[in-house]
């Protein structure tokens, strides 16, 4: 039976995948909930850990957007960012418009909050991650046409693009994979009025055991999602893993971390048994 060995503080979860040319992929997801810091504090590993999605988080009736990523996807190209939660008056004042921006490293991104009325607090959405079914991540999905059905169902079309699964608002999405350790600015998105910090500096790497190898690869970071509400935010490291003509090959799979949290161990290794 296929197990993920976590000595991590961090929660963990796979899925097995078909790529469009038909290949088992397996997809490994670390995620690290921490501690939203105080002014001058670093961040730090939160009590209650978020586990780890196997989907995006449930669309808004109004405009189809999601609050959470999915973790666990058949790949990812670019860190996603995005922010669940709140815009705030600049000193809690009572105001009739604001302006928001999250920035980490050199993504930035600015929204303008309007009202007709004064408001001190309301719900952000400008953050938020796409749906599936949006028109900016269904380019990305390929065709599904008669030839389609034909020669490739059940298979991805052979020109899906792994960019579907970058869900964040184009000005949050990386170019490439974000490395940790990187600033954070957060604007009017808490009572504080402005947030500032460093991500955590940590580093995932995956071993994947087979019956007689094994290989390890680093994982990248594939998002970040912010709730200031709550006081926390997380980063999802993830990787996949080709498993070749012989899946039942693949028997564990270790998570070793390096970095911030690297000394904070759980007293044994928790392990999570996975069907094969």
């Amino acid at each position: 039976m296929l197990q993920i060995v976590n000595p991590s503080p961090l929660e963990a979860g796979l899925s097995l995948f078909t790529d469009p040319r038909g290949r088992d992929v397996v997809s490994v997801a670390v995620k690290g909930t921490f501690r939203m810091p105080l002014p001058g504090e670093q961040p730090a590993l939160a009590d209650e850990q978020i586990p780890v999605r196997h989907a995006d988080g449930p669309p808004s009736d109004v405009d189809g957007l999601c609050a959470y990523p999915a973790d666990l996807v058949l790949g990812k190209v670019a860190t996603d960012v995005g922010l669940d939660g709140s815009a705030y008056t600049p000193g809690g004042r009572p105001v009739a418009s604001a302006t928001t921006s999250v920035s980490v490293g050199n993504l930035t991104k600015t929204a303008w909050i309007g009202s007709e009325t004064p408001w001190v607090r309301t719900p952000l959405r400008s953050f938020l991650f796409a749906a599936p079914f949006d028109k900016r991540r269904r380019q990305y999905a390929g065709t599904y046409d008669a030839d389609w059905r034909q020669q490739h169902f059940p298979l991805l079309p052979s020109d899906f693009d792994l960019r579907f699964f970058n869900a964040a608002a184009p000005e949050l999405v990386a170019d490439g994979f974000l490395q940790g350790g990187e600033r954070v600015t957060l604007v009017n998105v808490s009572p504080r009025g402005r947030e500032e910090f460093s991500l955590p500096a940590l580093h995932v790497w995956l071993q994947f055991r087979e019956v007689n190898d094994a290989v390890t690869q680093k994982a990248d970071l594939w998002n970040i999602v912010f709730e200031p509400d709550r006081s926390c935010f997380s980063l999802t490291w993830g990787c996949t893993h080709a498993l070749g003509k012989q899946p039942s090959r693949l028997r564990e799979i270790e998570i070793r971390t390096s970095g911030d949290t690297a000394s904070v161990q759980r007293t044994s290794p928790a392990v999570l048994q996975q069907p094969t």
